[in-house]
């Protein structure tokens, strides 16, 4: 069963973020979307999530440097980083940023709500996707 919680998704792909959101609020999840650094930082003033899902390069910047930022705060969120980006120095930057996990694009909707249900009771889990599901 999932548990609903608050989720930012940060990525310049508005498409994306779109997709994203339309399918996590299917699942209960009230969501809120930034599509640059400067727009999650905005975000992240009116809201407190339980979930940030991130890109790792935006148009204004690195993901790792507001990951870190991020969980910097008082009530840090859980972070997930959606990304292209696998190569072992790649992940070795999200993990020092602070990052709870990471989802490799592109990736299925199924394993999107598991990622996100587990980050939600605490996990962390880190996603290759390999399967031949439709993918976001």
């Amino acid at each position: 069963m999932t548990l609903p919680c608050k989720v930012l998704v940060v990525d310049d792909d508005r498409r994306l973020c779109r997709i994203i959101s339309c399918l996590l609020r299917k699942s209960g999840h009230k969501v809120a979307i930034a599509c640059s650094i400067k727009d999650a930082l905005s975000k992240l003033e009116e809201m407190v999530p339980d979930v940030v899902l991130l890109d790792m390069m935006l148009s204004d910047g690195n993901g790792c440097e507001l990951c870190k930022e991020v969980k910097a705060g008082d009530r840090p969120p859980r972070v997930c980083f959606l990304t292209g980006r696998s190569l072992p120095e790649d992940v070795e930057r999200m993990k020092e940023a602070g990052a709870d996990g990471h989802i490799v694009k592109p990736f299925s909707s199924t394993r999107l709500a598991r990622l996100v249900d587990s980050l939600r009771k605490g996990g962390t889990r880190c996603y290759r996707e390999e399967s031949r599901q439709a993918k976001v």
